[in-house]
């Protein structure tokens, strides 16, 4: 498990920049643990929740994955 921190550009809500704060779950993936030994960038595209209004908005964000490991899991565990 590992955490990330997003930077949202404006949101598109209240047009403000918020910090999101990620849990990424990973498991192990042994057909790509020997593919190459470079992170790979995999997407995710979710809910994030806009501290202002407390609606929420779909965004998306690029994360870097280890060789050798699948995102099994992503939850936004904070906002400021």
């Amino acid at each position: 498990m590992s955490h990330e921190a997003v930077n949202a550009q404006t949101c598109p809500l209240c047009r403000a920049v918020h910090t999101y704060k990620l849990v990424v779950e990973t498991k192990p993936d042994p057909d790509t643990a020997l593919l190459s030994l470079k992170k790979r960038r995999r997407r995710f595209v979710g809910a994030f929740p806009c501290p202002t209004t407390g609606q929420s908005f779909k965004g998306s964000t690029t994360l870097l994955l280890t060789p050798g490991q699948r995102i099994s899991g992503v939850k936004v565990a904070g906002v400021e």
